[in-house]
């Protein structure tokens, strides 16, 4: 089987590096997607990437395939597979979900959304690049027990030269901009390994939710970590990923 990646938003491909070590040596092929690649002419609606993802993935003859998404990613990779049910393409023989949103309800407070991701797009394309990831990683859904030195999480000095597609990544695939996903998730007949972190409540509650309504799908809760659970917890993470892929 081939895993598929997609990062999370202000991330690299490399995050996934320390992580496909472990996949790669029980048998597992991983083709990570570099979703900035997907902004370089401008912006890009969810329905519009999941046509391109898909696409793409289309054009690589892989035996049988699993899409791992995290955040920012997984929301883009929920979209990729309704894509995939609703043309009948049959892409994905499995998914794995981490810490993502199916979506805000309410008008108003979409919009709240979308004004503070505007303002996020801002602070990527005006700050210094040092002062930008300070403030990303303030925020406290990203904080976690065991220190961010402990996170294999890549250099993001290396995303300097991206700001501009990763302030436009805050625009065209805001949150706000995302309608909510339930309904068309409760049709998904791809299995789905939705996976959180324990201290990441609001998450959690959301995975619940999902995993409540999703047809075929598993709900993992590692415990004594937040957001980030591949990096904070990943031999934890590698573990469940395996197993369940492997059934």
């Amino acid at each position: 089987m081939t895993i598929h990646t997609t990062h999370g938003a202000v991330g690299l491909v490399d995050d996934w590096a320390c992580l496909s070590k472990s996949f790669v040596e029980y048998g597992f092929l991983m083709r990570h997607h570099n979703l900035w690649s997907f902004l370089s002419e401008g912006g890009l609606s969810y329905g519009a990437f999941a046509e391109c993802l898909n696409d793409v993935v289309e054009d690589v003859k892989d035996e049988s395939r699993c899409l791992l998404g995290y955040s920012m990613g997984g929301r883009l990779a929920l979209h990729a597979l309704i894509h995939d049910q609703q043309h009948g393409d049959r892409l994905w023989d499995k998914a794995v979900i981490v810490s993502a949103h199916t979506g805000i309800v309410g008008k108003s407070a979409r919009l709240d959304r979308t004004n503070s991701d505007e303002k996020w797009a801002s602070l990527a394309e005006n700050l210094s690049w040092v002062e930008f990831i300070k403030e990303w990683n303030s925020q406290g859904v990203l904080k976690n027990e065991r220190g961010s030195e402990l996170l294999g999480l890549a250099d993001r000095s290396k995303l300097m030269t991206l700001r501009a597609a990763i302030a436009e990544s805050f625009r065209c695939w805001s949150l706000g901009r995302q309608k909510d996903l339930l309904g068309e998730l409760s049709q998904l007949e791809t299995p789905v390994l939705w996976v959180v972190g324990e201290l990441d409540h609001k998450f959690c509650a959301i995975a619940e939710k999902a995993v409540s309504i999703l047809p075929n799908a598993e709900l993992k809760i590692v415990k004594n970590v937040g957001h980030r659970v591949p990096w904070e917890a990943p031999d934890d993470f590698n573990a469940l990923v395996r197993e369940w892929l492997e059934k």
